[in-house]
């Protein structure tokens, strides 16, 4: 049905009304619908359903509508409801008599430390106010504008936001925070959709390709302190590839930054993420991120550890440390 005009609209109203006529109480002040899910006085229940429909009939008498049944049900049921010698008088009116302001104040359930979330293809961690979604990356390709900034990072947090890329010709415009970049040819690929996924309950399980002759297995596995990556690369020629993590904002108070061997950390007075390689291999860099790529901060560097991969059969072992003050 098209909603373009005032009849259309009093046509869909009787659409909805007109069915119920047959349910009002003798005295028109209930209006009984069958067996409900709700946990009030049955009463109660009917005299829910019997103003309902006046949501819709008030504005229609309001603006001029005229309905002769629906105008004598409602002066009968109003009448009726109000007078307390009628057997369908509503009763007297209090504060604070209903069943969901009388009941007790209960505590917030427990939230799990680390819950899988199958049908949102995620897991998500929970650490000192914030948290953090591991998603699987799940997509058609081609997706929408952005999909791999937007859903197929390897985390988001809620306190260190995301990037968006403005282009993928180099490192600086993409700003890849919480990926696994590959520059080939000067131009950066990275995770687009997952070909294959697996939730478990400790972990995150894809296979991917971000460029034809290059195949991925990721796992990510939360971590106390943030997670850990591992990386199974099958690759037809050699490349690079930088195992990024969360952007920080090098404009905020205390900021400051290290570089080591095989690690990089960038950190500042409430934020601090440190990439590094579990097996002590790649070269620790900080990405230089174009102005206005992180969604939550203006300027921001990015830690990572750059690995150079002969054609071949690679396994890469990386650790996020994470850490985000209140």
């Amino acid at each position: 049905m098209e909603l373009y005009t005032k009849a259309d609209f009093t046509a869909l109203m009787y659409q909805f009304l007109d069915p119920l006529k047959p349910y009002y109480s003798e005295g028109c002040a209930r209006l009984h619908l069958g067996e409900t899910g709700a946990k009030y006085k049955q009463s109660t229940i009917e005299l829910e359903a019997f103003s309902r429909p006046l949501w819709a009939l008030v504005p229609f008498w309001t603006g001029g509508g005229s309905d002769p049944e629906f105008e004598a049900i409602y002066r009968k049921g109003l009448a009726a409801g109000s007078d307390p010698e009628s057997p369908e008088y509503w009763g007297r009116c209090k504060n604070h008599d209903h069943p969901f302001w009388a009941a007790e104040a209960a505590p917030l359930p427990a939230l799990h430390a680390l819950k899988p979330m199958p049908f949102a293809n995620m897991l998500v961690q929970r650490r000192a106010g914030r948290v953090t979604a591991y998603p699987a990356g799940v997509n058609q390709v081609p997706g929408h504008g952005q999909f791999p900034e937007k859903y197929a990072k390897f985390a988001y947090d809620t306190r260190f936001g995301f990037c968006a890329s403005r282009s993928r010709e180099v490192m600086e415009q993409a700003a890849p925070d919480s990926m696994l970049a590959f520059v080939i040819d000067r131009n950066v690929f990275v995770r687009r959709a997952s070909e294959s996924w697996k939730i478990e309950k400790g972990a995150v399980v894809t296979t991917w390709s971000p460029f034809p002759g290059i195949e991925v297995t990721t796992t990510i596995t939360p971590t106390a302190t943030g997670h850990h990556r591992h990386h199974e690369v099958d690759s037809a020629f050699d490349c690079e590839a930088y195992d990024t993590g969360f952007a920080v904002p090098n404009f905020a108070p205390d900021y400051d930054e290290t570089v080591e061997n095989h690690s990089a950390e960038a950190h500042c007075d409430t934020l601090c993420c440190k990439v590094s390689s579990a097996s002590d291999e790649g070269e620790g860099v900080l990405i230089k991120c174009d102005p206005n790529t992180s969604l939550y901060f203006a300027n921001v560097r990015l830690p990572a550890v750059k690995y150079t991969l002969a054609k071949g059969h690679t396994v890469m072992d990386t650790d996020i440390t994470d850490i985000a003050e209140k």
